[in-house]
């Protein structure tokens, strides 16, 4: 028999406060809609192996959040590189089992910020503790 695990969203809500308090990285973000296709501005914090989203920096409430455990993070070259729209992307690829993943792309403001996102984001997992 399967069962399902749940994470309650009042905790959900509580780890989005604290991320909002103690993040190792947060700054605005476009996430990319897998259905429409379009760049949605978003507030992004990172917290141990989370990336949480918000509407805009001063919402406080959770908007979407990653669990990046056993995730990889890679710069993302999308077509048309002259338009503004696909520079500084990177993409993260959440595992969901039998060798399938979710797909999350995220574009950033600069090439150095990009950076940034995906060395964090790379270093941000419980599995390399102890390794």
């Amino acid at each position: 028999m399967r069962s399902s695990s749940r994470i309650a969203e009042e905790q959900i809500q509580y780890l989005g406060f604290l991320a909002r308090q103690y993040f190792t990285l947060k700054g605005q973000l476009y996430l990319k809609a897998n259905d429409t296709g379009k760049w949605q501005l978003k507030f992004a914090a990172l917290y141990q192996n989370f990336l949480f989203f918000f509407e805009s920096e001063e919402s406080t409430k959770v908007a979407g959040v990653v669990l990046l455990e056993h995730s990889t993070c890679e710069h993302t070259c999308l077509a048309n590189v002259k338009d503004m729209e696909n520079q500084n992307c990177f993409s993260i690829f959440v595992p969901l089992g039998d060798n399938q993943k979710q797909l999350i792309t995220l574009r950033a403001s600069s090439e150095n910020q990009c950076t940034t996102w995906i060395e964090n984001i790379r270093k941000s997992r419980y599995e390399r503790i102890g390794h």
